[in-house]
């Protein structure tokens, strides 16, 4: 295990620990919903100078980015630092949240931990050195038919913003026709890091989040898996979705959504 992985882990495992009790203290039916949005803001904010705190110690001339900031800037090696994943299902109560640390060298992503506190469920991503979950090695799994898979899927949740409004649910009821099983669970990294982890076939997710596309293009690599959009193309900073699965059935799902794309280029 890379030393950055190590000291990510130390650091994520207090964190998730601090979320588990902040997590039960919360009274979300008592709170205005202003009230509760400022309640977790401060629990991030609380988290990133705990972070940040101890990272300073092992790494003291990095940057460490501001809370859920993926950009790097001029910045050689740099730590970002993301308290909570998901985090409407955390003011809710529901145990589909994460958090997660992330290393960028020269602005490419290196090392990243997700670890989602009350499952247990430790995932580490290191460039060059593979995915593991809980110290066990992991592989995306090697489904080849869309038939009966389970895939993470927010399409149903995505609004066009032309005159198109159901084109995205027609994406999604292609793969639903083929086969598929579609679940969404609030938590867009944490069900990536799952089809790592096998638990998951595929993920095929609307989002126009920086940090899912960069955290997107790490996890797929070093599970063995295939990241892209569903027009094709690598992830990048213009895709409006992501796509992971292994080369098989990202090609299947890719043949799926071909009949739309002309649709896609005005949505």
């Amino acid at each position: 295990m890379q030393p950055a992985i190590k000291m990510a882990l130390r650091a994520a495992r207090q964190n998730s620990d601090f979320l588990k009790d902040q997590q039960a203290r919360l009274e979300a039916d008592s709170k205005a919903p202003d009230a509760l949005v400022r309640t977790v803001h401060a629990i991030e904010h609380r988290i990133h100078e705990r972070t940040e705190e101890q990272l300073r110690r092992s790494y003291k001339d990095h940057w460490i980015a501001p809370a859920g900031d993926v950009e790097a800037g001029d910045w050689a090696q740099s730590w970002h630092v993301f308290p909570i994943l998901g985090e409407r299902n955390f003011a809710r109560g529901l145990p589909e949240f994460a958090t997660a640390l992330l290393q960028k060298i020269n602005d490419r992503p290196e090392n990243l931990v997700v670890l989602c506190p009350l499952t247990g469920e430790e995932y580490a991503f290191s460039r060059g050195y593979g995915a593991v979950l809980n110290s066990q090695r992991i592989r995306a799994r090697s489904t080849q038919q869309l038939a009966q898979t389970l895939i993470s899927c927010n399409l149903f949740n995505r609004r066009s913003s032309g005159e198109d409004s159901g084109l995205w649910l027609d994406v999604a009821g292609s793969l639903v026709r083929e086969g598929a099983d579609l679940q969404y669970n609030g938590c867009s990294v944490l069900d990536m890091a799952r089809v790592a982890g096998g638990y998951l076939d595929a993920a095929v997710l609307a989002t126009d989040l920086r940090h899912e596309q960069v955290m997107a293009s790490l996890i797929s690599q070093e599970a063995g898996a295939v990241g892209g959009d569903l027009r094709g193309n690598p992830l990048g900073r213009k895709a409006g979705e992501l796509v992971i699965a292994n080369n098989l059935l990202f090609r299947e799902i890719l043949q799926q959504a071909q009949p739309y794309r002309q649709r896609m280029t005005g949505a």
